[in-house]
């Protein structure tokens, strides 16, 4: 499992969905956790968003690599977070 927290990193997108960073899994969960992202899940052209326990229960019926196992249950590493509460825009830096 720790290796897997290592090994993949989560697009963070801001509330009008733009990419704004890249993040490690633990930290796409803590913020998936407390209610301040959502998963964002791509299947067949279709985009949804999960929140935490949404994601608990989709993870579930999945079985891959990038499963992490717990006491009680299993999650998928999510691949993209959408914030909930952050609009800003990325910050760019002036090069000279």
């Amino acid at each position: 499992m720790a290796e897997l927290l290592h090994q993949y990193r989560v697009l963070v997108l801001n509330r009008l969905w733009q990419a704004v960073n890249i993040c490690g899994v633990k930290r796409a969960l803590s913020l998936l956790y407390c209610g301040h992202a959502r998963v964002v899940h791509e299947e067949r052209g279709e985009f949804q968003t999960f929140g935490f326990w949404e994601w608990c229960n989709f993870s579930a019926r999945y079985t891959g690599p990038d499963l992490l196992h717990g006491v009680r249950l299993n999650l998928r590493v999510p691949r993209v977070i959408l914030l909930t509460f952050y609009d800003r825009y990325p910050a760019r830096d002036t090069r000279l």
